[in-house]
């Protein structure tokens, strides 16, 4: 088993075949650039150590002592070394460099016999070019429209002295890199609260309850923010393992100067077969649809049979003049089965009101 086989992977020959397009750009604020795993439960495929190249060397070259030196796949015959420096992580591994994308070749197999590569991206900004420096994964597409999705490893076919990728024959050479380990704190799994900082604005417009995103990280949602110059805060809440997306924009209203404060907030669902860049979805809102006040009970349905997302608010306790609370309660189709799966329930207002802890193992 190898500690970094892990992750979606590329399936082996030509990527056109299968709709697929490269997109090798390092994003470094992803949790999956990094070389190592958070939990077990990201170990979602077999993979298999290989002992040995499956092979006899392919050659033998004299050297002018009248010794001889075997060669393998790779070159010189050697075995993978890991070492941990001050502040990466320093691998000698078989890799070659194709298509703007560093490849590792993993020695182990998958379920159906192929080698494994390890899909690299070099640190664009690393400071000392004798220690290149790199982050794992390469995003990747199904189709022009499509979300863009992150794979870590790549099939390179059963052979070692004869790999593809992409449908092309590639050779790799043993090399020594460095890897950046783990993301910086800010990044962790248990860092989400702490990066809202919608509840850490004086007198902010807005509140984002922590309840509420511990039960999107049940789901396993990512709950982040942005904002633009005009302060719109949209709230982007993403399943990494899905094409499932939810943007929340919260906002006040500046058509009228001289009006009183006006809030406003709508909610786009994307999926699948609705899928579009984040940056197109549009920031603009409707009065006559948008604005908190005029809906019953501050509380709006957005979304449609399979999916819906009834977003309410009410005032916040410290600060009940300036400051409204978003609340969220999940409906529809698709949303019940996730709840049902993950054995999560979100709240109505009358409970929380009244106190009623949901069905789920987060308090």
């Amino acid at each position: 088993m190898s500690l970094f086989a892990f992750g979606d992977k590329v399936p082996h020959g030509d990527f056109s075949r299968d709709g697929i397009t490269l997109h090798p750009k390092p994003h470094p604020v992803s949790r999956s650039q990094y070389l190592l795993a958070f939990s077990p439960h990201q170990f979602n495929i077999a993979a298999s150590y290989m002992p040995d190249i499956g092979a006899p060397p392919k050659a033998t070259k004299p050297i002018t002592n009248g010794q001889t030196v075997v060669t393998g796949p790779f070159g010189a015959v050697e075995l993978p070394r890991i070492s941990v420096t001050n502040n990466d992580v320093k691998l000698r591994l078989p890799v070659f460099d194709v298509e703007g994308v560093t490849v590792a070749v993993l020695q182990c197999r998958d379920a159906d016999g192929d080698l494994l590569g390890f899909l690299l991206l070099r640190d664009e900004f690393g400071r000392d070019p004798v220690r290149p420096r790199y982050f794992t994964g390469v995003g990747y597409k199904r189709s022009n429209a499509g979300p863009q999705y992150r794979a870590r490893l790549v099939s390179l076919g059963q052979d070692p002295n004869d790999l593809h990728f992409d449908g092309k024959r590639v050779t790799a050479e043993w090399r020594t890199i460095f890897m950046v380990s783990s993301p910086p704190d800010r990044l962790s799994p248990g860092a989400t609260t702490a990066l809202l900082t919608i509840n850490c604005t004086p007198a902010s417009p807005f509140r984002f309850p922590h309840w509420l995103v511990s039960r999107f990280v049940a789901l396993r949602f990512r709950v982040w923010e942005s904002r633009n110059a005009d302060g719109l805060i949209r709230m982007s809440i993403m399943r990494p393992a899905g094409p499932d997306r939810i943007w929340l924009d919260l906002g006040i209203c500046k058509a009228d100067a001289g009006a009183p404060l006006c809030r406003w907030s709508k909610v786009t669902i994307l999926y699948e077969g609705s899928y579009m860049p984040h940056e197109d979805v549009s920031r603009a809102h409707d009065c006559t649809k948008h604005h908190i006040d005029c809906w019953t009970a501050q509380s709006k349905d957005f979304g449609d049979a399979d999916r819906t997302v009834r977003v309410s608010f009410t005032p916040c306790k410290r600060s009940p003049e300036t400051t409204r609370v978003v609340h969220i309660e999940l409906f529809g189709r698709v949303y019940a089965q996730m709840l049902l799966e993950a054995t999560i329930t979100f709240p109505s207002l009358d409970d929380r009101h009244k106190g009623v802890q949901p069905r789920s193992d987060l308090t």
